[in-house]
């Protein structure tokens, strides 16, 4: 099954299908943004949620470039 396909996964179910342990992400609605990470441990899942960040504060935005520059230097190069 395609991660993309129109069938609903958990991100539990998720992790386990690419069978890593951890998992970094974030989401934002319009100018709030919040990082989290999922990992998968002995005891189960966690959940990290980093602070909201707002993109119209420029302390928070500079955070917010540096969180994508952190998750861009994590992925693995072709």
């Amino acid at each position: 099954m395609s991660v993309f396909s129109k069938e609903s996964r958990s991100s539990e179910e998720l992790l386990d299908s690419f069978d890593v342990k951890q998992v970094k992400g974030a989401y934002i609605i319009g100018q709030i943004w919040t990082f989290a990470i999922l990992e998968k441990d002995e005891q189960g899942y966690q959940y990290y949620v980093a602070p909201i960040l707002s993109a119209a504060r420029l302390d928070d935005l500079k955070m917010i470039y540096k969180n994508l520059q952190a998750v861009k230097h994590s992925l693995p190069k072709d």
